[in-house]
């Protein structure tokens, strides 16, 4: 009956411990052959983790000490948890390696500390991530100063301009409409940035030079919001021209947001609006600037 109840214990303490390696990715490194004879050199001259030669209580934590080294070369930094004082400290007098006493002792530690911060950062961001919809009016705002600041004097090529280059320039710009934000598009920068690609459409008076017989050539329904006039790049051959068109934009913005571990996020929707108070919003690129032909 007790071998019974030891054999059940046994196996459920070994199927947890595989479970829960398995949950969290470890990785198990096991005695290789190699380590014996490395093992028994220790052993006879009483060299780490051996407290003294021939001191047979210490032969686990030698292939223990043996693979940890094998670990150590692979990754040139790791940390050690160990409540034998022995292998322990024999492990802190190795380069590389920082020995904790416990699980506790390794997880307050500044590295894990730091860990959970980025992991606790990631998990709000994508909270925000996935409300984005509900944000989208939070937005309009910033979308309506970017473009505005960005677009006057931007110039950007599109067949609709009659030119060598088909290139024009945006002199004047209305404010944005059906601004939308493409939520399948949102990548995560780091831990704490969101990258938010939009599009939209704008009003705007652009400036060009045009074929004179290209002009000369079109239909008065062609013309229609056209101006044309003479200066001192005009020649025989080309008008300004200045219309007024819509442009459709595709950008992207980004929102680096300073996340407090103190605070957990209650309401995505609403808690949003108060980090959007101390978060960084930029405009990081205007991937296309186009004509919408009417």
């Amino acid at each position: 009956m007790i071998e019974a109840l030891r054999a059940k214990a046994e196996a459920e303490i070994t199927g947890s411990l595989s479970n829960w390696a398995a949950e969290i990715g470890a990785e198990a490194h096991h005695t290789q052959p190699h380590h014996g004879k490395l093992v028994l050199d220790a052993y006879f001259s009483g060299s780490a983790p051996f407290s003294q030669p021939k001191e047979r209580k210490d032969f686990p934590d030698a292939f223990i000490y043996e693979s940890m080294l094998d670990v150590l070369k692979l990754y040139g930094a790791i940390h050690a948890v160990s409540a034998d004082k022995n292998l322990r400290n024999a492990c802190g007098e190795l380069g590389g390696v920082t020995s904790h006493e416990s699980l506790e002792d390794f997880l307050k530690s500044g590295p894990c500390v730091e860990a959970a911060h980025h992991l606790d950062h990631l998990e709000k961001l994508n909270l925000f991530r996935l409300h984005i919809d509900a944000y989208a009016s939070d937005f309009v705002g910033y979308i309506n100063r970017f473009l505005l600041d960005y677009l006057p004097y931007r110039q950007f090529e599109d067949p609709h301009f009659k030119s060598d280059n088909q290139s024009g320039a945006v002199e004047m710009v209305e404010e944005p409409e059906d601004i939308e934000i493409e939520e399948g598009k949102i990548e995560i920068l780091g831990v704490d940035t969101l990258l938010v690609p939009f599009s939209c459409r704008l009003g705007a008076l652009v400036y060009y030079s045009i074929f004179a017989a290209d002009y000369w050539g079109m239909s008065d329904n062609e013309t229609v919001g056209i101006s044309v006039h003479e200066n001192e790049n005009s020649s025989d051959h080309y008008l300004e021209a200045s219309e007024d068109v819509t442009l459709e934009i595709h950008g992207v913005f980004s929102v680096s947001f300073e996340f407090d571990l103190r605070e957990a996020i209650n309401d995505p929707e609403t808690d949003f609006a108060t980090y959007l108070e101390e978060a960084d919003v930029t405009l990081e690129d205007v991937q296309s600037i186009q004509v919408v032909e009417e």
